[in-house]
C-alpha cells in the first residue's frame, strides 16, 4: 500500500514538473514584449498599438489600449512607472504611465531601445539609431554610460553589468553602475562580430555566460574570463534568457519549442510551442512566459519544471516499481 501511494504522489508530481501553459489571449495580434511590476500585475505590447494587462499572474489578460497610430518597441514597469517606447507619425516616443496603464503621457525621445536591462532601479538600454552606445535613463533622458559597445547584459541580483565591445574582441565587467569598466584578461576564440545576431552575456560573479551564433555556440568563463569553455548548442535557440541561478531558456524557431539547459552542457526541450516565438521573460526563477505570433502566450508558474526528456525518464523509472498489493490491513 504504502508502494502504491508513493507511486501516486510521485505521477502527480510529473504533471507539475514540466509544466508550460498556454493562455487564452484576446488577440491574434503578435505579442512583442512583457514586462511584470509583481507577481500579480503584468503588461504585454503586441502589434497594432495594443497594450494588454493581467492582475492575476498572467492567467487572464485584457486590453487596455488600442491605438494603431503607434508601434511598440518595448515595455517595463520600474522606478514605480510603466514605461513604453515606440514610434507614432513618424517620431520616436517615450511613453509611461503612473497607474498601470490607464492613463498615459508622452514625450519625444531621442531613443528607441532594442535591448533593455533594469539594474538598481534604473534602466539600461542599447539604442537602434546608435547601437554601440550603451545608455541609462536618467529623469526621462538617455545618459552614456559607455560607448563601443556590441552587446550587454545587467544581473540586478549581484548588481554586475557586462558587454562585449562593438570589433566583439574584448569583454568589460563593471560592479559600480558603469561608473568604472575592468577588462577581462582573455575573450572566448570563438565569438565574432558576424555571430552577434540574438547572442546574449551575462555574469554572475565570476562566472561570465556568452552565447552566439552560425554556428550556435555557448560559451562561458568560471574564473572571471581567464580561461573559456565552448560547448556547441544541438538546437538553433532563436530567444535566449538566463536567469541568476545559472539557468539558461531559449526557444527554436523551427521546431516551435522551449528548451532549458541547466548546467551549461545540454539542451533539454521543456514543452512545445503552437507558434514562433518572440520573446522569453521571467519575473524570477519561477514565473515566466514565452510570447509570440497570432497572440501566443505559454506561462509556468515553476520554471518549466524537468525537460520532457527528464519527465519521460522519472515516469520510466516510476514504472519500474513494482506493485505488491497487500490483502491484509491493520
Amino acid at each position: 500500500m504504502k508502494k502504491l501511494i508513493i507511486i501516486l504522489i510521485l505521477l502527480s508530481c510529473i504533471k507539475g514538473f514540466s509544466q508550460w501553459t498556454q493562455i487564452s489571449m484576446p488577440t491574434n495580434e503578435t505579442l512583442i514584449d512583457i514586462s511584470f511590476k509583481n507577481e500579480s500585475s503584468g503588461f504585454c505590447i503586441a502589434e497594432n498599438g495594443l497594450i494588454l494587462r493581467t492582475q492575476d499572474g498572467g492567467n487572464i489578460w485584457d486590453i487596455i489600449q488600442n491605438n494603431p497610430s503607434i508601434t511598440y518597441t518595448n515595455i517595463i514597469y520600474y522606478d514605480d512607472k510603466l514605461v513604453a517606447f515606440g514610434t507614432e507619425n513618424g517620431n520616436y516616443y517615450y511613453y509611461y504611465s503612473l497607474d498601470q496603464g490607464i492613463t498615459w503621457n508622452s514625450q519625444i525621445s531621442s531613443a528607441v531601445p532594442n535591448v533593455l536591462g533594469l539594474l538598481n532601479n534604473e534602466l539600461y538600454y542599447q539604442n537602434f539609431l546608435s547601437s554601440s552606445t550603451l545608455y541609462r535613463f536618467n529623469n526621462n533622458q538617455p545618459e552614456i554610460v559607455a560607448t563601443d559597445v556590441g552587446i550587454f547584459g545587467v544581473n540586478d541580483v549581484t548588481n554586475e553589468m557586462v558587454y562585449i565591445n562593438n570589433d566583439f574582441n574584448t569583454i568589460y565587467k563593471s560592479d559600480d553602475f558603469g561608473a568604472n569598466w575592468e577588462e577581462l584578461n582573455n575573450y572566448p576564440s570563438g565569438f565574432g562580430q558576424n555571430q552577434s545576431t540574438n547572442s546574449s552575456i551575462k555574469t554572475i560573479n565570476s562566472t561570465v555566460v556568452a552565447r552566439y551564433t552560425y554556428p550556435d555556440f555557448l560559451t562561458y568563463s568560471i574564473d572571471d574570463g581567464n580561461n573559456w569553455t565552448e560547448i556547441e548548442d544541438n538546437v538553433t535557440i532563436g530567444i535566449y534568457y538566463f536567469t541568476n541561478n545559472g539557468k539558461a531558456y531559449g526557444t527554436n524557431p523551427s521546431t516551435k519549442s522551449i528548451y532549458v539547459n541547466t548546467e551549461l552542457t545540454i539542451w533539454t526541450e521543456q514543452s512545445s510551442l503552437s507558434e514562433t516565438a518572440e520573446d522569453i521573460y521571467f519575473y524570477n526563477e519561477n514565473l515566466g512566459f514565452v510570447i509570440g505570433m497570432n497572440g501566443m502566450l505559454y506561462r509556468t508558474e515553476n520554471g518549466g519544471g524537468l525537460g520532457m526528456q527528464e519527465n519521460d525518464t522519472l515516469k520510466k523509472k516510476l514504472k519500474s516499481i513494482p506493485y505488491q498489493p497487500k490483502t491484509n490491513y491493520k
